[in-house]
């Protein structure tokens, strides 16, 4: 990927996360929901179990935002390492965990991942990036660079990314009627107005959506780098529940999560 675009990319998502991070919990409910919480310690406890005995309580959570995952990895006993690339974003981490910040349980740092590795090198136990890849220039050139972090016998956990490939026509209905049930039921009139008054633009921030995502060549790059992947889950996801449960029923799984193990 060339200078520019890589450039572009990275300015669109500290402009969008800007704009969005005092809401984000809010508006994006196929994130933030019981489901999502159970399947994300699910893939926690996977990627514990298979540590070794003296293995280091310390993770890192690449693009941690507003902290659903460093919440998670707290609670387990990790010291977490939190980088995003928008000081907006750990701003809204930090004062949830304000207490772990104080005690050095939390240490946050505001910066692209790649840029963040060229200058720690510090080793990790688990490493967690959860709906991020498709927000970052070169996924595949990064999660080489994280694989390297981990200590041996260290686990990366991938978690809510969306798979390639286009959307079925039904897909396209079914999603279109979850952002409107979403928009009309589930946003405050408070928040549906900052969205139109900002104009979150999701284009270049996303990417990888927007132009295409393989996570066959994930699966590729971790394996070139020697990991093991333990346990994949493909699953469907979406704003709304009744959406969320119907696209399940249809077998449309368009999100994804791993578990993989140095």
């Amino acid at each position: 990927m060339d200078t520019e675009l890589r450039q572009t990319i990275l300015e669109a998502n500290l402009d969008l996360h800007r704009d969005e991070a005092g809401l984000y919990d809010r508006i994006h409910p196929e994130l933030n929901n019981e489901e999502e919480w159970s399947r994300l310690d699910r893939m926690l406890g996977v990627a514990l179990n298979g540590l070794p005995s003296d293995a280091p309580k310390l993770a890192l959570d690449v693009g941690a935002g507003t902290g659903f995952v460093t919440g998670r990895l707290l609670k387990l006993g990790f010291k977490v390492q939190a980088v995003d690339i928008s000081n907006e974003m750990l701003g809204m981490l930090s004062s949830k965990f304000a207490a772990d910040v104080q005690a050095g349980k939390v240490s946050t740092m505001a910066q692209d991942i790649d840029s963040f590795l060229g200058e720690c090198a510090d080793g990790y136990s688990i490493i967690t990036i959860s709906s991020v890849l498709h927000h970052l220039p070169d996924y595949v050139a990064t999660l080489g660079r994280l694989a390297q972090r981990l200590i041996p016998g260290g686990a990366l956990v991938i978690f809510h990314e969306p798979t390639g490939g286009e959307l079925s026509w039904m897909e396209k209905i079914l999603l279109s009627l979850d952002w409107k049930f979403s928009w009309r039921f589930q946003t405050s009139s408070h928040d549906r107005e900052f969205i139109k008054s900002k104009r979150l633009d999701y284009g270049m921030a996303d990417y990888h959506v927007t132009h295409g995502f393989d996570e066959e060549r994930v699966r590729e790059a971790l394996k070139a780098e020697g990991l093991k992947i333990d346990v994949v889950e493909m699953y469907a996801t979406a704003k709304t529940k009744p959406i969320r449960l119907l696209l399940r029923v249809l077998g449309m799984k368009r999100t994804w999560c791993l578990s993989a193990r140095k």
